[in-house]
């Protein structure tokens, strides 16, 4: 915040910090020698726990979930017409929806692109589905400072 005297206090700190223009040591650095700005809040943090406070970017949170979420519904109707191309080619219920070890083997040994691109999509969803279970896990566990 800027005075009237045109000097910015530190909201964390009880000093005002010197006008940008004014770059000599002593006013870039508190009494200890530490640079002001992020380095001394950090030190400050470290030893006064109670002033940590963290913004936990709840709205792009909510988006990076909402983003995995259309990236996992694409990716399984990609995966459920796999499964239905199988089922008419081969009878339902289609050879890999009773065997799908059958895929993974075909995927690992045989040049059948079919199964390369199911289990493609297979494995691409488990890693997707991977990082949006601890994504929606972690974000339940984050503090909003607004609350206290």
């Amino acid at each position: 915040m800027a005075n009237v005297s045109g000097i910015t206090e530190s909201p964390v700190l009880s000093k005002p910090l010197a006008k940008p223009e004014a770059t000599t040591t002593a006013t870039l650095a508190d009494d200890d020698g530490r640079v002001r700005g992020w380095p001394l809040l950090a030190r400050l943090m470290s030893e006064m726990p109670s002033l940590e406070t963290y913004s936990r970017f709840r709205e792009l949170n909510v988006k990076n979930l909402l983003y995995y979420q259309v990236e996992l519904a694409r990716l399984e109707r990609e995966l459920v017409n796999f499964e239905r191309k199988d089922a008419i080619q081969l009878g339902t219920p289609g050879k890999y929806a009773e065997r799908a070890d059958l895929m993974i083997i075909g995927f690992h040994d045989g040049p059948d692109s079919e199964v390369n691109e199911q289990w493609k999509v297979v494995l691409k969803i488990r890693e997707l589905l991977s990082q949006y279970s601890k994504t929606s896990n972690c974000s339940h566990y984050l503090v909003d400072v607004s609350e206290f």
